[in-house]
């Protein structure tokens, strides 16, 4: 009798998700909101920032930012360090975004093998959409970033578990 190998499968991926808050940004006086540039403080956030995930091992295969200017700039920043090959997509959708909007915009780009994912925008929405993932309050501060991880199938299905996704210190 022929035995048939063994085929192991693994249907739950570690999905690792940083939502990033633009570092600090010049003052609105004079500007429209979406062209606020990086202040030098800010760009030095955003590089601070990608250099700690980098040393914590994050490289996302997808990028995807707020279109405000200081957003682009602080994903740009965080894009070549920590991913250069990577899309780095613009998303009108990310622009003072909260959790229902960030998940329909990672749901919209994410394929199944972006396991990690860098999506970067603006408060209070960032702050709040990492809370409610977390099941802790989490205040984001400038050029901050909270990395969560979970074990799922799929985006649209982890971004469903509020409370449960694991806040990487």
């Amino acid at each position: 009798m022929r035995r048939m190998p063994r085929i192991c499968t693994i249907t739950d991926m570690r999905l690792s998700l940083v939502l990033l808050r633009h570092g600090e940004a010049e003052s609105a006086q004079g500007l429209q909101d979406h062209s606020r540039r990086l202040t030098p403080h800010g760009q030095e956030q955003a590089a601070n920032t990608a250099a700690a995930l980098r040393t914590a091992g994050f490289a996302p295969t997808l990028v995807l930012t707020s279109d405000a200017v200081r957003a682009r700039s602080t994903a740009e920043l965080a894009h070549a360090t920590l991913a250069p090959g990577a899309p780095c997509l613009r998303e009108p959708g990310l622009y003072l975004a909260g959790l229902e909007a960030i998940a329909a915009v990672i749901s919209r780009h994410a394929t199944a093998r972006d396991v990690q994912l860098l999506v970067v925008g603006h408060n209070p929405g960032f702050s709040s959409a990492a809370s409610i993932l977390a099941g802790e309050s989490l205040r984001l501060g400038t050029g901050d970033a909270a990395h969560l991880v979970l074990e799922a199938d799929t985006w649209a299905e982890g971004l469903q578990m509020q409370g449960a996704w694991e806040l990487k210190k």
